[in-house]
């Protein structure tokens, strides 16, 4: 079916981070709260993690942003989480990380893939605008 892409700039991006041995991002509340794509994302100035070595800063960023999918998908309503995670469902991702190391693209679609949405209204699509 194809692949979507997970890099930044992308709506899917991981707006946390690795710097060296280190995981940062916006503020937790303008993290959830952002839906506008990794690329328009502000600086990132808070410091989440100070991990041992890179590999494991990694997996702090991807535990991070799967944290940050189920908070989505608990706080927004059902009809604006459908909207931002509709186009990576049934899709692979494409990213920059190698394949046996972690990757948020995996917690995406596990969530993607995962996610019962209920029906919505049809009618609002017309005035989406996608990515």
């Amino acid at each position: 079916m194809g692949a979507v892409s997970v890099a930044r700039p992308s709506r899917y991006g991981n707006p946390f981070r690795v710097v060296g041995s280190s995981v940062v991002g916006m503020e937790w509340s303008d993290v959830v709260e952002w839906d506008c794509g990794i690329g328009a994302m502000p600086n990132a100035d808070v410091l989440y993690v100070s991990a041992a070595d890179r590999y494991e800063a990694v997996d702090c960023a991807v535990g991070l942003y799967r944290e940050l999918l189920r908070v989505r998908q608990r706080d927004w309503r059902p009809a604006r989480f459908e909207k931002w995670i509709r186009a990576a469902r049934g899709y692979d991702v494409a990213c920059y990380c190698p394949l046996d190391h972690a990757c948020h693209g995996d917690a995406l679609l596990e969530t993607a893939n995962a996610t019962q949405m209920p029906d919505i209204h049809r009618r609002t699509d017309r005035h989406e605008c996608d990515d």
